[in-house]
């Protein structure tokens, strides 16, 4: 049998890996670039989505997610195109790598401090609705988000200052230049604290309250439809109990006595014995069911996304990974570009309704 042989380039990969990375990279930068442009004209175009104050932090993640897909990805890219150092030298070491390091750390710190924001903001929706709607104001919105800015900017900071104790480098495993979290054990768990360890419990916090909330409301809406009338006299009309629509805000509102459709129950048996109303089919909106899930799919991403790469640059561990396994940990961290947008916002409603109404009118666009 001929023995097959691989081509191997000078940095330790094969070229195989090198085609591969080429055409994975390439389709999670055109996907991440078209899925959030998308979301922000859209956005843009649309009054009763610029109206929502919670549209303010979906907007805000695909501004972050612009930062990996406009700088920090292409530099990755532009080393995987050239893979030797007479190609962008300035990207490698100098100010243009300390850059690209900085807006690094800085993009997903932001993007999981927005994420916690938006879980925030989902539990003061449901769990406060009239201080929600009266009292949590676009300009409290944008305070959050500064806050965020500034949180971001303290993590990323550290590897700039005079003493040096943390740095930015080249890293062949993420193709671009990343924190010295390998030797540097300060600094890697002061980024996990500040990035990781504080947001994601938030973020588990506030959606499972809002999951737990929203059930509850259900079983007491159910309860109210089959309820029987303590004392019914004869020929006396009864009032049913039915749901009213959750508000688009996710709100909750209190369940109201309507008229049913004018029913008329007799009691002609004991006054213990009563006819139960007919029991209502219970529904909760859709967007308030949608907010456990798209919790629980968002903290899923983010464990299955920053899992591999938060391990294989964990310290003092020093996890001795191949290349290609530090690659493709670096390139699932990409991949939340593409997983946002689709989590976020293609799964909601409204959003496609307005969507489609951009293409109705502008057919030929």
């Amino acid at each position: 049998m001929s023995n097959v042989t691989t081509t191997v380039t000078t940095d330790g990969e094969s070229t195989a890996q090198k085609y591969l990375q080429t055409v994975t990279l390439a389709l999670l930068i055109l996907l991440g670039l078209g899925l959030n442009l998308i979301v922000i004209v859209t956005y843009i175009s649309s009054k009763l989505l610029r109206h929502s104050k919670h549209n303010v932090f979906i907007i805000h993640l695909m501004l972050c997610d612009m930062i990996y897909v406009l700088w920090v990805m292409p530099v990755s890219g532009a080393v995987v195109f050239c893979p030797h150092d007479a190609c962008f030298p300035a990207l490698r070491q100098g100010f243009l790598c300390e850059v690209t390091g900085f807006l690094s750390v800085f993009q997903c710190t932001l993007a999981s401090l927005t994420l916690a924001a938006i879980a925030m903001d989902r539990y003061v929706a449901v769990l406060h609705p009239v201080g929600y709607i009266t009292d949590f104001t676009k300009n409290k919105c944008l305070g959050l988000l500064t806050i965020c800015w500034l949180w971001a900017g303290l993590t990323a900071m550290p590897p700039l200052l005079p003493t040096r104790t943390a740095y930015y480098y080249f890293e062949d495993g993420t193709k671009h230049c990343s924190p010295s979290f390998r030797v540097s054990c300060w600094y890697f768990w002061y980024a996990i604290v500040m990035g990781y360890g504080i947001p994601l419990p938030t973020m588990a916090f506030c959606y499972f309250k809002v999951s737990r909330t929203l059930r509850a409301h259900k079983m007491k809406i159910f309860a109210a439809s089959v309820v029987r009338p303590r004392s019914v006299k004869g020929g006396a009309e009864v009032i049913g109990v039915k749901e009213i629509s959750v508000c688009p805000n996710t709100a909750i509102t209190h369940a109201a006595t309507v008229n049913d459709g004018g029913t008329t129950y007799s009691d002609n048996h004991n006054n213990d014995e009563h006819t139960p109303l007919p029991a209502k089919k219970t529904q909760i909106s859709v967007i308030d069911k949608q907010i456990a899930k798209r919790g629980a799919l968002l903290i899923t991403a983010y464990f299955l996304c920053w899992g591999p790469y938060a391990v294989t640059h964990a310290c003092p561990l020093h996890v001795h990974t191949p290349l290609w396994v530090d690659v493709g940990a670096m390139w699932l961290v990409y991949s939340l570009t593409v997983i946002n947008p689709l989590i976020y916002v293609f799964n909601n409603r409204q959003f496609r309704t307005e969507l489609k109404k951009i293409f109705v009118k502008c057919p030929r666009c």
